[in-house]
């Protein structure tokens, strides 16, 4: 074989490569759109907490949220915390402390057991009874959790519009940082809006890893979500 037909050879051996790595990459980001699309909404329960207080009132809250393991459950804690009031005072609104008696958690029915409902990291995790997992009653999220998230990344969120119903969103993250404020602290910015009622729905990257939780939507184009290491927060 002379020179001209060696990198002739090698020419389509490297265009066939790349053509091959090509197709692998769309395939893969084609299974991903379909889980997204299809089957995530199933692992995304709704969660309800009843507080009850002082002379007989009470507060029934409602989000979303994933198991991220066999007995953990986890959301934001802002869609479960019934513990203050927010008032407006001179133009300002401050929370107040409330008397709370007592307070449930459930999903699906299930009755959880709180761990921790984290006001200031807006992080709230939950046990589950493990003969629960054991019968079927809740699947943990099919993903892994990972804190690699990159500006640039492409993510999928599973929405819930209002409450009703799965919301898909696919978009890229535009920022990581450690904003402040309950709502954005530990949280990395997608460039995408979300319907109210989302709060607690996760967020998956291309590399099928889950990444983080729905926290706030600042404008119609613009939603923060929590980091889903949030072991990292606490320490």
């Amino acid at each position: 074989m002379n020179r001209r037909d060696f990198l002739f050879a090698t020419g389509i051996s490297l265009l066939a490569g790349r053509e091959l790595v090509r197709t692998v990459v769309d395939e893969k980001q084609k299974t991903i759109r379909h889980d997204a699309y299809n089957h995530l909404k199933d692992y995304v329960y709704p969660i309800k907490s009843k507080w009850k207080y002082d002379y007989s009132s009470e507060k029934n809250l409602e989000g979303r949220g994933v198991m991220i393991d066999e007995n953990t459950f986890m959301t934001v804690a802002h869609v479960v915390d019934g513990s203050h009031s927010r008032e407006r005072f001179m133009g300002m609104y401050v929370e107040i402390p409330l008397d709370v008696k007592t307070k449930e958690f459930s999903v699906n029915n299930i009755k959880l057991e709180e761990i921790l409902i984290d006001r200031d990291n807006d992080i709230a995790i939950f046990n589950v009874p493990y003969n629960t997992f054991l019968q079927g009653g809740l699947k943990v999220f099919p993903y892994p959790r990972s804190d690699d998230v990159q500006v640039g990344d492409k993510v999928f969120i599973i929405g819930d519009a209002k409450l009703k119903g799965p919301m898909i969103r696919e978009s890229y993250v535009s920022s990581v940082g450690r904003y402040q404020g309950r709502y954005t602290k530990n949280c990395f910015a997608i460039n995408t809006g979300v319907v109210r009622g989302s709060s607690g729905t996760p967020v998956v990257n291309e590399r099928k890893k889950l990444v983080g939780l729905v926290a706030s939507v600042v404008q119609y184009n613009l939603t923060f979500a929590k980091k889903i290491m949030w072991e990292d927060m606490l320490f």
